[in-house]
């Protein structure tokens, strides 16, 4: 039995056959990386028609009636079927879905079932506070967390050290939104730096 050789075979070239290998490395490479901007966008594509899904379903599960919150519940059969209509919740759920992600897409959030206006009115209204209570959150937490970190870092072992490893571990556990509901107690109600 002769010997078999996993050795990928080439055959001798000349100058011009080498450099067609190299272009066509080149071609690989290139395929390779723009397979791999595609498969990234196809992976956002399909991530955010999940949420849209996700979102869709659960306004239509919740037990609350969109019409009803429009309409109110002393609105008359007539005014509830017209804007059953005019909110497209005749059509079948297919439908209805496709109509929502097409609204979405064009920047028509819908509007609000609590407030009656347009979404995009109520979070451009809003937004400005977030990204500012957002800011804040972050300069606080490097300007809290960088010295702590260091000060830990330099006094391994220390007490000082396992106090702030202790007190950064209650931080980082406390659900997100107690810490909101205590941030409104005390900023909101107590404080009333808020409102």
């Amino acid at each position: 039995m002769g010997r078999v050789s996993f050795e990928p075979q080439t055959e001798p070239v000349g100058a011009s056959g080498a450099t067609g290998t190299a272009s066509a490395l080149g071609r690989r490479r290139v395929l390779r990386g723009i397979g791999g901007v595609a498969g990234f966008f196809i992976t956002i594509a399909l991530t955010f028609l999940g949420l849209l899904a996700i979102t869709f379903f659960i306004g239509r599960v919740i037990p609350i009636d969109p019409v009803l919150a429009v309409v109110g519940d002393r609105a008359t059969a007539e005014v509830y079927e017209a804007a059953r209509v005019a909110m497209g919740l005749d059509q079948p759920l297919p439908v209805q879905f496709f109509n929502y992600v097409g609204d979405v897409l064009t920047g028509d959030l819908g509007r609000s079932v609590s407030t009656g206006r347009p979404v995009i009115e109520d979070l451009s209204r809003v937004f400005p506070a977030t990204l500012e209570m957002a800011t804040l959150g972050i300069l606080i937490g490097v300007a809290l967390g960088v010295p702590l970190g260091v000060t830990a870092a330099s006094r391994q072992g220390s007490w000082t050290d396992q106090a702030i490893r202790v007190v950064g571990l209650l931080g980082y556990s406390v659900p997100a939104f107690w810490l909101g509901l205590v941030g409104l107690a005390i900023f909101y109600a107590r404080l009333r730096w808020v409102g």
